[in-house]
């Protein structure tokens, strides 16, 4: 589906590195992505990871293992930061 359909990307540096990786434009806006491109993204992408909250008690571990499900209630997820929490872990203070 992604090499037909592709996907909407609205950066044009993430589309320089998207052409890099082996995907074509597509229609205005988009980006076909060939299977073995998402097969290779998929591969590099870690088991295990941390979603972080303002609060680390509230921290919330993902993995591609079976068991705990979460859900969330925003789409915009990956647009979202704490400057104050990334200005103290920039001077080095804590999380």
């Amino acid at each position: 589906m992604l090499s037909r359909l592709g996907v909407c990307v609205d950066s044009p540096r993430a589309v320089h590195f998207l052409e890099a990786a082996g995907c074509t434009p597509g229609p205005p806006g988009r980006v076909l992505m060939p299977a073995a491109v998402a097969a290779a993204a998929l591969e590099a992408c870690p088991a295990e990871l941390t979603l972080l909250a303002r609060d680390p008690a509230r921290d919330i571990p993902i993995s591609a293992a079976p068991g705990r499900v979460n859900v969330h209630t925003t789409g915009e997820a990956p647009d979202i930061a704490d400057p104050r929490r990334l200005l103290a872990e920039a001077l080095g203070g804590p999380r």
